[in-house]
């Protein structure tokens, strides 16, 4: 093992030894390999985290994100699904679901300023998935289902009268279902579902 002095002003550096911080002095003594200082371009980030088998799929490069921390609250950034991994990560509990990796590249915010924004800050993501213009998103319990389809009880206002109405069932979300064929209105929930 070769050794090294240090022949600079003090700085903290990392130690082999379980990554603890320590003051680097003139004179002192380092191995091949240890790590003395990190640097990081502050001029573009990216947030690297991971997703579900069952969920990596809804994903596309380019998706639009929100982003937003306790670190840096009052201030909400925006970002773009930059990588989406081919391999799932190893998952030291055996049995688990498989986990795969995505890349946020963050974009500058308007002033080019990312001050308040720390290297291992935890954050809020998110990405829209899916969107539909051209439909509603209703409780579980308003939809009935019938031998001859999907139903739902519906009033376009309130002193309307309440009339049985077809729907086509879309997506499942865990606050509602999507569904076609209704207009802006009420809708009937039973009340032993709540």
């Amino acid at each position: 093992m070769r050794r090294f002095r240090v022949l600079c002003c003090p700085l903290e550096c990392h130690s082999r030894q379980g990554g603890e911080v320590e003051a680097i002095h003139a004179g002192a003594l380092l191995a091949k390999g240890q790590q003395l200082i990190k640097l990081a371009n502050m001029k573009g980030l990216k947030i690297v985290t991971q997703v579900s088998e069952s969920d990596v799929n809804k994903f596309a490069l380019n998706q639009k994100v929100a982003i937003s921390g306790d670190g840096f609250s009052g201030r909400q950034l925006s970002g773009y699904v930059s990588a989406i991994s081919q391999m799932a990560v190893q998952d030291e509990n055996p049995g688990s679901a498989a986990r795969f990796p995505i890349t946020i590249t963050v974009n500058a915010p308007e002033n080019g300023d990312f001050k308040d924004v720390r290297l291992g800050m935890s954050v809020h993501m998110t990405i829209v998935t899916y969107r539909n213009e051209n439909s509603f998103i209703i409780p579980h319990a308003a939809v009935e289902q019938a031998e001859d389809g999907m139903f739902v009880h519906h009033r376009e206002r309130l002193d309307a009268p309440v009339v049985r109405r077809e729907v086509t069932i879309g997506q499942s979300t865990a606050k509602g279902v999507e569904v076609f064929g209704l207009d802006s209105g009420f809708v009937s929930v039973k009340a032993d579902a709540q």
